[in-house]
This record gives C-alpha cells, structure tokens and sequence, in this order.
C-alpha cells in the first residue's frame, strides 16, 4: 500500500484525541488580515492571523481554502494563506476545497483552464485538497427550491464527478493529498456514488450533505470504507463538510476514537469538520457570546449588532469578553461614528468580529468536549449521549459484518438517529 503520511505536522495532530475543527474562512478574512489596515484597542494585525504560528491569540490547527471564493489565479492576491510559513513545525494546515459549492449556484463555470486552476490552487498553496466534485444536494431539493438544478439528476452530478475525477488523475492528483467526495442522500444512492468513485483512492474521504442523512448512513458508509480496505495503510484522513455544530462535534469525536482503537495505531487517522459560521455571522453583525452547554440548549448564545442603538464610538465594554480580541475591545473600538456622524463598521472591525467568533467557536467546541470527557452527562442532551453510546457499540464490535448487523438493529438504529432530537 501506499504510504499516506502528510508530515510531521499531521502526527502531531493524531497526539490530540478529538475530530479537529477547520474554520472554512472567507477570501475577504484571508486577503484582509494582509492590508494595512489599523486595528483598535492595541490589536495587532498579525495576531488577528489564524495561520500565524506566533499569534498572542489563536492558530488554528487546520484552516480551510475554498478554489470557489479564493483566488486561483495564476498571480493571486496576497493572502495569509499565500504568505503563510510552512516550514514551521507548528504551522496550520490548510485544507483546499474544490469549489463544488459555487459550481452548484453557478458562481463558477467549469471550463478546462479553471479545472486546471483549481487543481493546482490545491496542490501549490494547500496542504491537503478535495477532488473536484459535483453536488447532489441541488438535484434532490430541486422540487422544494422551485428551480432545476443544472444538473437535473443523480446521474449527471455522478457522471461529471468522475469526468473530473479523470482529469485530476491526469493532472498526477496520486502524488498529492487528496480527499474524494462522497455525495448523495439515501442508502442507494450513497453506495452507487461511493462504488463508482472508490477506484479513485488517495489520502481519503470527504462526506458531503450528511446533515441531510441519518447518522445510521454516515457509520454505513465508514464500514464500507473499511470493509474495502481504506485503513490498511499507513494514514487515512476522513472530512466532514460545512457542519460544526456542538452535538456533530461531539459525534465525530467519538467516532474517531472508536476507529483508531479499531485499528490500534496501525492507520493513523485522522478526522475533521468545517463551517463558515464564524465569518457570515460576523458579516450579518452577529457576534457569538458563550457556549450554552446545557441539556435544554447545546449550543452558542449569539448577540447582534444593532448600529443604530450601538452608540458610535461609545466606551461601554464590548458584551462578549471571553475571547483574546473581546476582552480588550469596548462597544466604540466595533462600531464607530464615520464621516457623516453615523454609527458604521469597516472592514478591520468586521475582521476583528470574524475572529473573535472564531475564538468563540474553539472555545465551545472545548466546553462541549470537557463535559463529555468529565462525565457532566447532566449537561448533555440524553439523546445525543445515547447516540454516542451507540456508536461505541457499533464500531466498538471491530467487525464489519456485525457492526452492519447492528446497524440494522432498532436496538441501535433508533438512538442513533435520534442523536439530534433536542433533548
């Protein structure tokens, strides 16, 4: 078998026992923070730098790039992500996304140059990528959007996949990392993608839309991919696309230490989750307060920004002082009086925004993983920890035919498909 390894620094993340969170960040956050832009109340530019090693305040282990909003460019425009040092043995790894999301809305059209584009945005500026893929999420919601999808069915966004999957073949994708997109919704539907594109095996998986599937189907798909041999090596890494919330967090988590006590450090696995939240809110003026690690909530408290009672410049302390970024800033260093005596927002408050909810995300993402890990089963909806219990006992059986045996099994199906009932 191949030898899958990406480097020491991915070593260094399998010495943390958690499914690692990635921020899928904006192009305008990335080309931002390399402006020379002027920071309030003391923050420097570089420390509001996620991918920045020596940040006073936050380095995200892994960072996600997508080839659909970023600059592919053959010149692009400087970014942290350009300009970031990868000869650090603590620097973030960047995790490239084909732009699947915008070809679906159409933002992107796939011409034989922007392929191309996208292949070597990928493997020149980032650490791992995905294969490029066509969504199936637009195909299956085409009746409830009211408007046909450009890829009307299945069989055309599975068809054009391994169109694509070819040319990245051509290109060399097997002397790079990269992640092969599992699309579809429903047990048929997944195991025709998956059976289709599984000859194209590289460094590992991305699952896509699984918030549109039960959870029985995400274990299902990971037996087939064991079953099939995809951990028989020396490392395989699996991705979750655009989810994050807390009770998925927790899930993934345990999902992964179930694996690698399966494999028993045979495969060094690794897994990770994305989401864009911490940006688009920012960009909505909604700023993240703290975690709710509560049964009746398991979730982020969010305040909004309402500019027009935000006195411009005012000294009342910034609400939400958990954060590197908001413990330091007061009302007026966010929302300031411009030019025609209005209160307003510009891009470097807009940026320091972005980043403290991204702070405030980790910091969830931790609260939620202290309860679990400490036993405080009292904050922790009941559903989710008997899902979670479940999964244990599925994966925990190190057996394929028995772990699809239970799968099968009300005893186990039901609390896993539960798992994201509110209590």
């Amino acid at each position: 078998m191949k030898n899958f390894k990406l480097s020491t620094i991915a070593s260094a993340l399998s010495a943390t026992d958690r499914a690692i969170y990635s921020p899928a960040t904006f192009a305008t956050f990335a080309q931002g923070l390399v402006k020379p832009l002027s920071p309030p109340a003391g923050i420097a530019m570089d420390d509001l730098n996620v991918v920045n090693p020596d940040s006073k305040y936050l380095t995200s282990p892994l960072a996600l790039s997508s080839a659909g909003v970023a600059d592919i460019s053959p010149t692009p425009k400087p970014c942290i992500f350009t300009q970031r040092d990868r000869s650090k043995a603590n620097s973030t790894i960047l995790m490239g996304d084909s732009g699947g999301h915008q070809v679906a809305k159409g933002t992107i059209i796939l011409t034989d140059a922007v392929v191309e584009d996208i292949f070597y945005y990928e493997t020149g500026t980032c650490d791992i990528g995905h294969t490029l893929d066509i969504p199936t999420a637009p195909m299956y919601d085409q009746e409830k959007n009211g408007e046909i999808y450009s890829r009307p069915t299945f069989d055309s966004c599975l068809f054009e996949t391994v169109k694509y999957l070819e040319v990245f073949k051509s290109l060399g994708a097997e002397n790079h990392k990269f992640l092969n997109v599992l699309q579809g919704r429903g047990m048929a539907d997944t195991d025709i993608w998956y059976d289709t594109v599984k000859a194209y095996n590289h460094f590992g998986w991305s699952f896509a839309d699984i918030q549109s599937n039960p959870l029985q189907l995400t274990l299902w798909r990971i037996l087939r991919l064991i079953e099939d041999g995809m951990f028989e090596r020396d490392a395989t890494w699996l991705h979750f696309l655009g989810v994050g919330d807390l009770k998925t967090s927790l899930i993934l988590t345990t999902i992964l230490r179930m694996l690698r006590e399966w494999f028993d450090g045979k495969c060094e696995i690794n897994i990770s989750y994305d989401t864009k939240t911490a940006f688009s809110r920012a960009v909505n003026l909604d700023y993240m307060v703290a975690p709710n690690i509560r049964v009746d909530q398991f979730s982020c408290a969010w305040g909004h920004i309402d500019k027009a009672r935000w006195e411009g410049n005012s000294a009342d302390k910034f609400p939400a002082s958990m954060t590197s970024v908001g413990k330091l800033l007061t009302k007026g260093d966010l929302i300031y009086e411009n030019w025609q005596a209005d209160p307003d927002i510009d891009e470097i408050r807009t940026l320091i925004l972005s980043h403290h909810n991204l702070e405030m995300t980790f910091l969830s993402i931790d609260a939620a993983h202290n309860a679990l890990d400490t036993g405080q089963t009292d904050k922790i909806p009941q559903a989710l920890l008997k899902a979670i219990e479940a999964i244990k006992l599925v994966l925990g059986t190190k057996d394929v035919t028995a772990a699809k045996r239970r799968l099968l099994d009300r005893k186990y199906l039901k609390p896993l498909n539960d798992a994201y009932k509110k209590k």
